[in-house]
């Protein structure tokens, strides 16, 4: 725990400085020593946080920095305690040698945006403004978001909380547990934050399943403050997220991709929706995708229609998670509070969404994994499945694989990648995400199984000149791969609004 608690308020009083001169020998000069200085420190209260009492006191490690008239500055260090009044002399340890005030000082240092999981309570930060009478009054210039979580059978690897601290831009604080932490009865994380609005805090459990929470209105925390935020079973949806991060566009908005491709379960009437077991995994020319109209037993569709648009199958839009004709140009957009109007995210819960066609544009022609360009993506088998690999913004090959074949000039194709499924994981555990070639369908047929892939983005109305039928009102724009060598240099084209393409969701880090 970095901290457990604050006091209700956190005051230094009495820095005294004291200045020696002694003669040097042999000479007429004097040398001036080092000042010393006095803390006291009001109400019982203590720099370092007891995690049953929730005081603050001083420790004998504890250190100030302090800076003169002239900006040297000295570090100084606890000589002694008064155990009756608590204050504390401090003496000099490092640094210049102070001259005259007016001295600022300053406790401790701003909260760390990576900070660690432990039992001992850290330091707050604090400062003193200036000052000509030679007495510091402290005060505390960061909180502590205290969030309390309840889920049995989980247990917690970090805690990361995004927001704007006052007057900075968004930042992310993250807790990482050295060792997981088990929320089967309420636990406490506390995270120390600048003062500010935090809108977002992402759970990771020990199994990487990633639970999500927003607030559009964002969550206010104030200076010398405990922010209590609490999220029980009901809440804490955990789910397994495939590969790393990934950048889509040129802001920075980074996403996780879902673990599998998006699937629709039929059973007794209605409809479950959730991703494949595998990120490799997909149904084909399968009863789920051939029989829309008349399914039966439990079978599995994973290839949706974009909108009804007059073919046979507009009456079961609803069903697969596309909006009507009517909802078209909702699809993919947001109301003025930040929800989306309509998206197959919305059949899988909050936070979940459909890449853009310039996202999509991003993320396989124009951002950088590491420091360099090109290597975005690669044609592959996986586990005797064809499809693209994407490479996360950071990553790292399995050192005990063959190098991957970028696309290039010689258009490599899908065998010149293969892996077997333990290879995968091992691809995988370093953040690829794989996208299947499922193919499409076109009325109660599915082609092109296992040889292209067809993948919808939110944007409706594609106009280029490639588009399918030739008409912005009923394609729209997609992903497209095949077995034939590369991707296209922009991979995005026009499919038919009720043709069945394949959907991989992602959701905002």
């Amino acid at each position: 725990m970095i901290f457990a608690a604050f006091a209700a308020a956190l005051t230094l009083a009495s820095c005294q400085k004291e200045v020696a001169e002694k003669p040097v020998p042999g000479g007429s000069s004097v040398v001036t020593e080092a000042p010393v200085f006095t803390a006291t420190i009001s109400k019982g209260t203590k720099t370092t946080v007891d995690a049953t009492e929730g005081k603050v006191s001083w420790e004998t490690t504890d250190e100030i920095k302090v800076t003169d008239k002239d900006q040297n500055t000295a570090v100084y260090k606890i000589e002694s305690i008064d155990g009756t009044t608590g204050s504390a002399t401090f003496v000099h340890k490092s640094g210049a040698t102070l001259g005259e005030g007016p001295y600022t000082a300053t406790y401790g240092t701003e909260p760390a945006t990576d900070q660690t999981y432990s039992a001992t309570p850290g330091k707050i930060y604090m400062t003193a403004p200036e000052t000509s009478t030679n007495s510091f009054n402290f005060t505390v210039q960061c909180a502590l978001m205290e969030i309390n979580l309840t889920k049995s059978g989980e247990s917690v690897s970090s805690v990361a909380v995004t927001g704007t601290p006052t007057g900075r831009s968004e930042t992310t604080y993250t807790l990482t547990c050295t060792e997981a932490q088990s929320i089967g009865s309420q636990k406490s994380f506390y995270i120390a934050v600048l003062p500010g609005t935090y809108n977002k805090i992402v759970i990771t459990d020990s199994g990487n399943k990633v639970c999500t929470l927003k607030s559009s209105s964002g969550v206010s925390v104030e200076t010398n403050q405990i922010k209590p935020l609490t999220f029980d079973a009901e809440k804490l949806d955990f789910r397994v997220l495939g590969g790393g991060k990934f950048t889509v566009d040129s802001l920075g908005t980074k996403v996780h991709f879902s673990r599998g491709n998006l699937q629709a379960t039929y059973s007794e009437g209605t409809y479950t929706w959730g991703f494949a077991e595998h990120q490799y995994d997909y149904i084909g020319n399968k009863a789920g995708n051939t029989s829309i109209n008349s399914q039966t037993g439990n079978n599995v569709v994973d290839l949706f229609g974009w909108v009804g648009t007059g073919n046979s199958f507009e009456n079961d839009a609803e069903k697969f998670g596309i909006s009507t004709s009517e909802d078209k140009e909702k699809y993919g957009n947001t109301t003025d509070k930040g929800e989306l109007q309509a998206d197959w995210g919305t059949k899988i819960g909050e936070g979940w969404r459909t890449l853009t066609a310039d996202e999509w544009d991003y993320l396989f022609n124009k951002r950088k994994v590491g420091d360099v360009d090109s290597a975005r993506y690669a044609m592959a088998k996986v586990n005797e499945v064809n499809g693209v690999i994407l490479l996360p913004d950071t990553y790292s090959h399995p050192a005990d694989l063959l190098a991957l074949q970028y696309v290039n000039s010689t258009n490599p194709h899908y065998s010149d990648n293969s892996y077997s499924d333990g290879d995968w994981k091992k691809l995988e555990s370093a953040g690829a995400v794989f996208l299947p070639a499922a193919g499409y369908r076109n009325q109660s047929n599915v082609y092109e199984s296992n040889n292209s892939g067809y993948y919808w983005s939110s944007t409706p109305g594609a106009e280029d000149p490639e588009v399918l039928g030739g008409s912005g009102n009923d394609a729209v724009y997609h992903v497209y791969f095949n077995g034939d060598g590369s991707i296209k240099a922009k991979p995005l084209y026009g499919e038919y609004c009720y043709n069945g393409s394949s959907v991989r969701l992602v959701t905002n880090l």
